[in-house]
């Protein structure tokens, strides 16, 4: 007798207060995940240089380096000082999170030899005066536009080589950035002889194919307005701004800029131009 009610009483003891580990959701808690740090320094390569990337890379990051709308970046921003920083993260927040997973590095560097800022597939480079410009956010822009187009929009081998490359580099054929390229550009440095300096948005971007796609990704952010005024006139632009709306911001129009802004003769680089309206 005694050994029966012992088995209800052990019975009940088993019901009221199952073994952590069991399927009751409670308790159980795994071994924490190894994090992957994103401070370690990353040696500057040139877009071209660089491999390609087979996998998918994970990168684990503080809630420091998330912007207000969850864009997720694998860099260090403590490069920048608070006022810089928040200029950047407002050009972080223009732009397709999806499009710049890529960026990997952020340098300041002291040089005053070197351009404004430099970008390829993984890096920016800023010269150490360049954060301190009124032209900063579209400066950061424009530089966004070369990840994006270097390393958000990216093509196959199995679709063969395009005509264009960078540097040492192949760019696919069915790398959506070529259809941009093609509207006014023979190759990467080469204009197509029908190619107007009406075609572009500034002087600057009819340098070579990655540069027009730079400027033209700024203009469409900064100065929408301004853009889709000239596509009235210019069939080129038309084409370029269709682009940008549909392949690397997903159908979305932005109501900046100013849409009188005088932009005969083209001026020579788009970052120059003032922002009239928010940058929304």
């Amino acid at each position: 007798m005694k050994k029966v009610f012992a088995l209800i009483i052990g019975s009940l003891l088993s019901l009221l207060f199952p073994r952590i580990g069991e399927d009751d959701g409670g308790s159980f808690s795994p071994a924490p995940r190894e994090e992957i740090s994103v401070d370690q320094p990353v040696e500057y390569q040139a877009a071209s240089s660089l491999p390609e990337i087979e996998s998918e890379m994970v990168f684990e990051i503080s809630v420091s380096e998330i912007d207000s709308q969850g864009c997720i970046i694998p860099a260090d921003l403590s490069v920048f000082d608070a006022s810089s920083r928040a200029v950047f993260e407002s050009a972080l927040s223009k732009v397709p999170c999806e499009l710049m997973e890529t960026l990997q590095t952020i340098e300041i560097v002291d040089d005053s030899e070197m351009p404004r800022a430099l970008a390829g597939k993984y890096t920016i480079k800023f010269r150490s005066d360049s954060p301190k410009k009124a032209e900063f956010e579209s400066l950061t822009l424009h530089e966004f536009g070369h990840i994006v187009d270097l390393g958000g929009l990216r093509g196959t081998s199995d679709s063969g080589k395009s005509e264009f490359v960078d540097g040492s580099l192949p760019i696919f054929n069915d790398d959506l950035s070529v259809q941009f390229y093609r509207i006014s550009w023979e190759t990467s440095e080469v204009k197509k002889n029908s190619a107007l300096d009406e075609d572009f948005a500034s002087g600057y971007g009819a340098s070579n194919a990655f540069e027009d796609f730079a400027e033209c990704f700024l203009f469409y952010r900064l100065h929408g307005k301004t853009f889709k005024s000239l596509t009235l006139e210019n069939n080129a632009l038309k084409l370029k701004y269709e682009f940008m709306k549909n392949n690397v911001f997903d159908g979305e129009e932005f109501s900046t800029g100013d849409e009188n802004l005088a932009m005969t003769p083209r001026p020579w680089d788009v970052t120059k131009l003032p922002v009239s309206s928010p940058a929304l």
